[in-house]
């Protein structure tokens, strides 16, 4: 369960409550409360609002199975702006993320790859992404 307080005061257009990033597994299953705020990258590189609809959930790809995949499936980057609006600025926010992640020992390497790559141990791979997010 993901909870952001409310925010406030704060006023700036396009400031991040959580900053652009991908997460690290294989795949996330993403369930928004009706707040909204969350936006996508693009291939392009554009952001696009991930406008909640009621029942529904996303489907995120993650690292590890953008590695897989070795690249068909590109991990989603995704973000958490300060809404624009004030009443929703001091409203709190909630979703419900389940992170898909490979056991322990697995090693992920790109499958149909013609090129050689170090294969990756997952739980190593997890833990070095998480320790270097919070730094």
């Amino acid at each position: 369960m993901l909870y952001y307080p409310p925010v406030g005061d704060i006023k700036h257009p396009n400031v991040a409550c959580f900053g652009e990033h991908a997460d690290f597994g294989t795949i996330t299953f993403l369930f928004q409360d009706d707040s909204g705020g969350m936006e996508l990258k693009t291939k392009s590189g554009e952001w696009i609002q991930a406008t909640p609809i009621k029942g529904t959930v996303i489907l995120l790809v993650a690292d590890l199975m953008s590695i897989w995949s070795n690249g068909l499936y590109p991990a989603t980057f995704h973000r958490l702006l300060v809404p624009n609006d004030e009443a929703e600025r001091r409203r709190e926010r909630s979703s419900f993320a389940y992170f898909v992640v490979p056991d322990k020992n697995v090693t992920v390497e790109p499958l149909h790859s013609t090129t050689s790559t170090i294969p990756l141990n997952s739980s190593k791979y997890i833990k070095e992404q998480y320790f270097n997010s919070i730094i």
